[in-house]
This record gives structure tokens, sequence and C-alpha cells, in this order.
């Protein structure tokens, strides 16, 4: 069963910080915005805000003109800054040298970025109005404490606004005078060149730590083989037919064999009911039709030894419906594969229950090991934040990831994997929290080298 609106464990990581006055949070918020805002702007795509970038841009002309410029007037600016950082403490009630300080404060912020970091990256960050509130409203302690997290950031928002097709390059073009940074590498500052960042689909590339290059997925059993994103779950019959697999105990009597298991099919004595409009006669909800769904803003990313993994880019409160997991559908025990049935960490066992059946039966395996959703990716923690569950929804059967708890902006989205995949000490667990179930301790020590958790690099 998915969960009742607002079900789920409150966020609690043993300090009590998660409230909206804490800085930290404050500015991981501001942060997180900008990718909402550069998501937003993409999915608009010829629609943009053009008359609030010109503003922007008009505002990041002058940080330009000094990277232009030769007369050193960009080094005359921190010591202006000073000067009217000085005459706003010295008249605090007038109005004139706070404006001019202000003006000044901005133009430094806007420098910095270009000087920093790149145009690049300050014509991207044009788009977001987030960002531009940040500068124009955030006081100084706020400001350096945000300053201090970009470095983590840059490369990842310059990668999420390549992928999503923002065109950063045309807002520069406007303005014959900027022209010239436009093919200049390094004045622009790209990390990825274009050729390297496919816009069909943002988790097509895993963003690696700073400094590394855009890779695509694999999978640690088949590392020559890239991994395919699907959009649905896929069934083939042949296949089935073809498995020298005989009609399981388990299958329902009136279904009929072989068949998509994931297919709803009311029959006497067993109603299934939509888990989104809670109807028994099949109907065309989808998952986004849930009241508690939200789009999810997403990174794919290389967490090092943890392997691939998800992190938000925006907060997830508990009891949101996330995705449905998606591979392909495999009879379990088949022999024709096994790869896919028996892995423990891409294969989902599906079950059903009923009159029929005293137990939960399983029918078959979701196998994401070489088409599937960003949701195989999720890794393991004993502190997991997200759980899937199978419910109806509409004409399918599905398996649905939702949070169990509030998931702060930039944290790694994990589920469980259960008891049935750490049970060898090959394989401890490697989560680091406090409440781990499966530590490494707990298994002969000299066997606890050989393998993480499972997830992929």
């Amino acid at each position: 069963m998915l969960p009742q609106a607002g079900k789920g464990e409150a966020y609690d990581n043993g300090e009590d910080n998660y409230h909206e006055n804490n800085a930290e949070v404050r500015v991981d918020n501001a942060l997180s915005g900008i990718y909402i805002d550069l998501h937003r702007q993409s999915t608009k795509r010829k629609n943009f805000d053009t008359q609030n970038l010109s503003l922007e841009l008009s505002a990041i002309a002058l940080p330009i003109e000094y990277v232009r410029c030769s007369h050193g007037f960009k080094d005359e600016l921190p010591r202006l800054v000073k000067v009217a950082f000085e005459l706003q403490h010295l008249s605090d009630n007038d109005p004139v040298p706070n404006l001019y300080f202000r003006t000044m404060r901005r133009a430094m912020r806007r420098w910095n970025m270009v000087a920093d970091y790149s145009i690049m990256m300050l014509s991207m960050l044009a788009f977001s109005r987030s960002f531009q509130s940040m500068v124009e409203q955030c006081s100084e302690d706020i400001w350096l404490l945000i300053w201090s997290k970009i470095p983590e950031h840059h490369e990842s928002i310059e990668y999420f606004a390549k992928a999503r097709g923002l065109p950063w390059k045309d807002l520069l073009e406007r303005y014959h005078d900027f022209t010239e940074y436009i093919n200049s590498v390094q004045t622009l500052g790209e990390k990825f060149p274009d050729d390297e960042v496919p816009i069909e689909h943002p988790h097509s590339r895993v963003v690696p730590p700073s400094g590394g290059r855009l890779r695509e997925p694999t999978s640690r059993q088949a590392p020559e083989t890239a991994q395919i994103i699907i959009n649905e779950n896929i069934y083939n019959e042949e296949l089935w037919r073809d498995a020298s697999y005989p009609r399981p105990m388990t299958w329902p009597g009136m279904w009929p064999y072989p068949f998509d298991p994931m297919t709803r099919i009311p029959f006497v004595g067993y109603d299934e009911y939509c888990e989104c409009c809670n109807s028994n006669i099949i109907c065309a909800c989808q998952i986004t039709d849930f009241e508690r769904y939200s789009e999810p803003l997403l990174e794919f990313r290389d967490f090092g030894k943890r392997g691939n993994g998800i992190r938000t880019l925006k907060f997830i409160e508990r009891g949101t419906i996330l995705a449905e997991y998606l591979g392909e559908i495999v009879p379990n025990g088949s022999v024709y594969d096994e790869s896919w049935s028996l892995d423990p960490v891409y294969g989902w066992e599906i079950g059903i229950e009923g009159p029929e059946f005293p137990a939960k039966n399983p029918l078959a395996t979701i196998a994401a090991k070489r088409k599937g959703n960003w949701c195989r990716y999720v890794n393991h923690s004993c502190r997991n934040s997200l759980t899937g569950s199978v419910g109806i929804v509409g004409e399918k059967r599905r398996l649905i990831y939702w949070a169990t708890r509030d998931i702060l902006p930039f944290e790694e989205l994990t589920v469980d994997y259960g008891d049935s995949y750490f049970t060898t000490p090959e394989n401890p667990c490697r989560c680091g929290e406090d409440v781990c179930k499966y530590r490494a301790e707990d298994f002969d020590q000299s066997d606890t080298e050989t393998d993480i958790e499972g997830e992929d690099d």
C-alpha cells in the first residue's frame, strides 16, 4: 500500500537543525532555487522571460567590461566597495551612501562570479530569480556562506543547464560586444563541452566529482554496455514463451499464461483497487494524478566509493510520491538469463496476494540492469529516505518510490535493500549511519574489503 498524506518519519539528524531560521538550511534552499529556476526556464524553451533576462544582462555587462578592459578598473573595485561599506556605517540613515553601497556590492558580487568562475556561469545564473535575489538582497554573512558553497555546485550547475538546453550562449550573443567571448573556452570557463552533454535526457550521463569527466552509466557486471533509459516497463511475450519456464504454481488461476503480470485484470474473488481513485474498475489513472505526487528534480552523480547514486536538488516532503521503478519484466527463476532475475541490485521481485494466496507470492522480477529509469541507481542506507511499494494505479501494477521522511536539498536518495541483500561477509553495509543494521564488524573482517554494497561504478 502507498502512504497516506503526511505519513512518514520526520527529518532528524540528531542535531535538530532543520528549521527555516538555520543559516545553512536557508542557503541550501536558495541554491536549490537556482536549479528549480533553470529547470523551469528550460521547460519553457522559447518562451523565456526576456524582459527579466535583459535586466540581469544589463547588470552583468559591467563585470564583463572589466574582463575586456585593460585599464585596471577591476583592481579598483574592491577599494570602492570598501569605501562604500564605510560610508554606510557612518550614515545608516542617509539613503544616498546606502544606495551607492548596495549598487557597488551587487556589482562586486557579479564580478566575483566572473573572476572566480566564468562568464558562462554568470550567464547561466542570469536565468535564475533565486540567484538575482541572492545578489540583490543577501546580507554579507549569508552571501559569504553562499559563496563558500559555490565550488561544490558550479560544475553541477553547468551540466544541469546544458543538459536541459538552456540557451546561455544566445543570451550573450544578443549583445554584440560579448560575441568575442563566445568562442573562447578559456574565458567562458566551460568544463563540459556541448558535444559531451546530450540533451535528450538529463540522466544520460553521470556527473563526476570535481575535476572528473562525464560518462555514460554502466553496470559493474557489464561495464562495456551502456544502460538504456526507458519511460515504461518492457514486457516481451515471445521472450517469456522461450524462457523454458513452466507456469508457476503461484500464478493466478484465471490469468492466461504467459501474460504481463503488471497488467491489471480484475477477476472473480480478487478485486484490485486503484491506489489513486480507489476504483475496482480499470481506470486511466497515472502516478502524476496522485495529489501527493511531485516531479522530482534529481542529479545522477558519482559518489566515489559508493558508486553511482541519485541526489535530490530540491526539498522533498515526507509521503511524496516520486516515480515508478521501471525495467524489463522477466519470469522469476528463468533459465534464459539468470543474471537478470537473480541480480540483487537491479532486480525487484513483484508478488501478488489475495484470497487465492495466503501470502504474497512472486510473479516476476522487474530487471533494470540493462533498461530502466533513475530509480535503479538509488543506493542503500539503513536510514533510508525512500521506500518502494507495489500497488495498482490505472491499468497497471506498479512499483512506486515514495519519501518516508523529509529529504533536504542535495541529500542522496536511498532505500533499504533489506536482509536478503546483506547475507554474506563479502557484502557488508557501508552506509555509515549510527543505526546501521549490517555493520562490517558483524562479518569476518578478512572478507569485508572485497566489494561495496552493489552500487554501480
